[in-house]
């Protein structure tokens, strides 16, 4: 039986060795031809000697993976073509080197593509006849191929496994016991794709107990995303689609695109937007996980935690060669951020102050008023600086996280909510002076007009009206702001 392409070139390799040093590609394989040693019938030439020149980059693993095409699919589509192996090891080479803290080894890399060639044969996501160089090599119009195509999802897995150390510590700790199952082709497929066989050679039972082992790894893979928290679920399933080859059109588009060894920067940069169905997987993964980040306090004294978006584009900044560089400027970035948001406190404090009544009614509501250091402390001149003061009745009685998405008028304030603060627009003498403004919005609630307009008379006050008309054709507020109407506003000042 003959030697697969692999395992001759370790034979040319030996042989030249034997050779003047520095001898040529043509001199070595005049070398050998002159012995007759052949493959696949044909005399060794020049191109032959490149090629296995070329395999040095094979790991014990590579050879071990072309031995398993070689016997399922057959010699064809990879250990007897010498040209391929050839174009896919100067591809690899060209395509190797770090940027943005992804490293790509050009044996790591050969690796990877192989072992991806073998799972998409054993998918059926791709036929034998596929690998052609015509369909792995960019075309004519610069339109990446199977080899950049596939060079790209392997920056994609090494961007994910650098922002899952960005990842709060619960969910950290949960996506170490599972990500290793998908950092590789060949892993992902021992794992949730090596049932058929095994179905086989049990005679027709599959180790889950089912009789159709193709769907077996389907089961295996729900079995692991059910026990995990949701950002680590989305994680799951997004490596499931990528190596389901879901993604092939988005890494190819990435790679025709960008460039391969641009792809990196794309990647740290998909906070915003791009990159197809892929991008969105990336962006919902990460909303989730940075989702259950904890919420700062407007009186904490350290700074929110950074977001994982931020955190991912701070490790895959240009220069993050290694993880101890990501890791310094990580620690750098948060330091920075603690510096800034103490300076902010510190600017906040004299510009605004949030005070919280215990008590909604008149005395409770201007005993808080009175301790802010802004109204105790603030000299206003009339044309020069003024006070103002706001009553938005809509604000009072609003529900839920977007009350803004809420159809219709908002339900009417009742009882003391709304009494104390009646009482404080007739009764209170902190908004007495000649820079004094009051502004208050009856919330399109009709009911409240007369109430409001009638306090501000008892004031003192000759109260004007000003109207807000808010025209579309939805019946609620465009506009994701404070104060905002579906129809029509009445302020009275």
């Amino acid at each position: 039986m003959s030697d697969s392409f692999p395992a001759f070139a370790k034979k040319i390799i030996t042989f030249a060795e034997g050779l003047p040093e520095g001898s040529s590609a043509a001199a070595i394989a005049d070398a050998i031809a002159q012995k007759n040693i052949r493959f696949e019938k044909t005399l060794v030439h020049k191109n032959m000697v490149l090629s296995a020149q070329s395999l040095v980059i094979l790991s014990t693993a590579a050879r071990d993976t072309i031995r398993l095409i070689d016997a399922k699919f057959g010699r064809g589509v990879l250990g007897g073509q010498h040209h391929t192996l050839y174009r896919l090891a100067t591809s690899v080479r060209a395509l190797s080197g770090s940027s943005r803290g992804i490293v790509l080894q050009p044996e790591e890399l050969m690796d990877y593509m192989i072992q991806s060639m073998w799972l998409n044969l054993c998918q059926g996501s791709y036929s034998e006849t596929f690998f052609m160089l015509s369909n792995m090599e960019k075309n004519r119009k610069g339109e990446a191929g199977w080899i950049g195509m596939t060079a790209t999802k392997m920056q994609v897995t090494l961007h994910i496994a650098i922002v899952v150390e960005c990842l709060p510590h619960e969910h950290l700790t949960e996506a170490k016991t599972f990500l290793d199952l998908f950092m590789s082709p060949l892993a992902y497929e021992e794992n949730f794709e090596n049932f058929v066989d095994e179905v086989e050679a049990s005679g027709g039972v599959s180790p889950e107990g089912q009789d159709d082992g193709a769907t077996a790894g389907a089961r295996r893979f729900d079995k692991l995303q059910e026990g995990l928290s949701k950002p680590n679920a989305l994680l799951a399933e997004l490596l499931r689609r990528l190596y389901g080859c879901e993604f092939d059109p988005d890494c190819k588009d990435l790679a025709t695109v960008e460039g391969t060894g641009h792809t990196a920067a794309k990647l740290g940069a998909l906070g915003e937007d791009g990159c197809g169905d892929l991008g969105a997987a990336l962006r919902g993964w990460m909303c989730s996980a940075s989702a259950s980040q904890a919420v700062v306090s407007g009186s904490s004294r350290a700074a929110p935690t950074p977001s994982l978006r931020l955190l991912a584009r701070v490790n895959s900044d240009e220069g993050a060669a290694h993880a101890t560089d990501a890791a310094q400027r990580r620690e750098a970035m948060i330091a920075e951020r603690d510096s800034v948001w103490k300076k902010a406190q510190a600017k906040r404090q004299n510009l605004v102050q949030i005070g919280l009544a215990k008590s909604k009614n008149l005395a409770g509501i201007s005993a808080v008023v009175k301790k802010t250091g802004i109204v105790n402390n603030f000299k206003g001149t009339l044309n020069d600086s003024h006070r103002l003061y706001v009553l938005s009745c809509d604000l009072i009685s609003e529900a839920g996280p977007e009350p803004w998405q809420m159809g219709g008028v908002s339900p009417i304030p009742k009882g003391e909510v709304i009494d104390g603060r009646l009482a404080y627009l007739k009764n209170s003498t902190e908004c007495d002076g000649p820079h004094d403004f009051t502004m208050a919005f009856d919330g399109r609630i009709r009911r409240l007009r007369s109430a409001l307009e009638g306090a501000l008379v008892a004031k003192g006050k000759d109260p004007e009206e000003m109207w807000i008309v808010f025209s579309g054709a939805e019946a609620f507020a465009k506009r994701k702001v404070a104060l905002c109407a579906d129809t029509m506003e009445v302020r009275s000042y």
